[in-house]
């Protein structure tokens, strides 16, 4: 193990670092056969959840992402539909790098208090970033209903 992996290892075994895992998916990729049974894969990300340290995001552009998503215990704002084509596919990520921006913003002003010695406001502080919806309507326009004319040329 190189050092940065041990350096990765003990943030996250010690829950100095917050995760953030996308899955963008075109939802074509459905040949799994470990992790078939979302309910697997669904206790590991509760539990991980838990923490507060964890946070799971799903982009989507199929007709199923949101029933993967419920699958995988996301609730709505944690998921984003996008309009398949590559307008579609930029206005997803230019949403998901807003919606980072805004939850790393608020990781790093909750990080501040705890640093400062208050850790009761920390704990209100992540739970209020964790308890927010990842994605919000300023995030919506990379949604389904888009149209991608330059796609269909």
């Amino acid at each position: 193990m190189t050092r940065l992996e041990s350096e990765i290892k003990d943030e996250i075994e010690n829950e100095k670092a917050n995760v953030i895992v996308t899955v963008f998916t075109d939802g074509e990729e459905n040949s799994s056969v470990e992790w078939r049974d979302f309910s697997k894969l669904k206790a590991m990300m509760d539990r991980l959840r838990e923490s507060r340290m964890w946070t799971f995001t799903l982009i989507g552009c199929d007709e199923g992402t949101l029933d993967t998503a419920r699958d995988l215990g996301l609730d709505q704002g944690s998921v984003l539909r996008y309009a398949s084509g590559s307008a579609g596919t930029q206005r997803a990520f230019k949403s998901l790098d807003a919606a980072r921006s805004r939850y790393t913003s608020g990781v790093i002003s909750a990080s501040l208090m705890r640093s400062s010695g208050d850790e009761a406001a920390f704990d209100t502080a992540m739970d209020h970033v964790v308890g927010a919806n990842f994605f919000n309507e300023s995030d919506a326009d990379a949604g389904e209903d888009s149209t991608d004319t330059e796609d269909k040329k």
